[in-house]
């Protein structure tokens, strides 16, 4: 095999017949393991011309090419009979799948263990987790509904229950006080006659007591039906008006005091008033059935009876108020972009 390739190599010189000793002088180095000497010393390539002198011709074959084709066909063929030397090949495992424990993600090989189901997503673990949306439209404080919040109030606000910054409401101060202000425009307490509040040493913020009869002067005062008056500015003196049949405690102006004095006789008051109390245990009106009664004047209410409404209706500013079927409705024209009024060619109100 070893002449064979070599001869063939020479054929491209110009043949082999000529080298017969070359043939066996290489035979031979291969057979010793040496093929590099074989190269060096044996093998006449410099000397191989490139043209053939019998015509003049150039022969095509060019020495360092020649020199590279021989030396790659030695030296494989030294490796392989020679033994000396060994390739060694390494092909990597099959890759394993790796899914333990895990419900989606990557499974190391290229492919997936699962997928999570929407909104869920899947974590670094390789688990289905919910991603939780914040809800802060609208909000600028408060909990976002995910564990956060959506802002924080400047100092001096609250957050409200809405999300929104609300300037802090006053706080009471009244510790032990049992009457007075406590700070908020409001009081701690009122005090029962003849007790007043005092605003003086070791009494103050407490109900006490001011003299024989404490706040009461001989002008007296009512509490309720009960007529207390100081005499001889010493006494302190209480009268229950009502134990007399059609007497209560009233202040008479003619006297310039307070005092047990019958009743006056009430007159009803219901001066621009539909319904509701006339202030003498009556009534100034009742409303159609289902509609309510504020500050005395009777409210339409959607469902209820029409009462004066007609099928013609009505406009209460921008709302139209009709009647159908024996029933209240109404529709707010304004949503329409449009002005409740009468119309025409309808005769009737409605939105145009």
């Amino acid at each position: 095999m070893k002449s064979l390739t070599l001869c063939l190599v020479l054929l491209v010189l110009g043949g082999c017949t000529t080298e017969k000793n070359l043939l066996n002088d290489t035979t031979q180095a291969l057979d010793t393991g040496s093929a590099a000497e074989i190269m060096v010393a044996e093998l006449p390539l410099a000397d191989v011309p490139k043209q053939d002198a019998s015509d003049g011709h150039d022969s095509g074959v060019d020495t360092a090419q020649t020199n590279e084709i021989i030396s790659d066909v030695v030296m494989s063929e030294t490796v392989q009979d020679s033994g000396s030397a060994v390739v060694d090949v390494q092909f990597d495992a099959p890759c394993e799948p790796d899914c333990e424990g895990k419900v989606c993600g990557s499974d190391g090989c290229a492919g997936i263990c699962g997928y999570c189901t929407y909104p869920a997503v899947c974590d670094a673990s390789g688990q289905c987790v919910e991603v939780c949306e914040k809800d802060c439209d609208g909000k600028s404080c408060g909990p976002d509904g995910c564990g956060g919040d959506c802002g924080s109030c400047d100092e001096g606000f609250d957050c409200g229950e809405d999300g929104l910054c609300y300037e802090k409401a006053c706080q009471p101060e009244c510790a032990q006080n049992t009457c007075g202000p406590d700070g908020c425009g409001g009081d701690c307490g009122l005090c029962a006659a003849p007790k007043i509040c005092g605003q003086f040493e070791g009494c103050g913020g407490l109900c006490c007591s001011l003299g024989p009869c404490g706040t009461v002067d001989k002008t007296g005062e009512c509490q309720g039906d009960v007529f207390v008056s100081c005499v001889d500015e010493v006494n302190l003196v209480e009268e229950n008006c009502a134990e007399q049949e059609g007497y209560t405690c009233l202040y008479d102006p003619l006297l310039g005091a307070y005092g047990c004095a019958e009743e006056p006789e009430c007159i009803a008051k219901c001066g621009g008033k539909e319904c509701g109390s006339d202030g003498c245990d009556g009534v100034c009106g009742v409303c159609t059935s289902g509609w309510s009664c504020e500050l005395g004047l009777c409210k339409k209410e959607v469902g209820a009876s029409c009462g004066d409404v007609t099928v013609i209706g009505s406009c209460e500013g921008n709302v139209h108020w009709f009647c159908a079927n024996g029933k209240l409705f109404n529709e707010n024209c304004s949503v329409f972009g449009q002005t409740c009024g009468f119309i025409a060619a309808e005769s009737s109100f409605g939105c145009k």
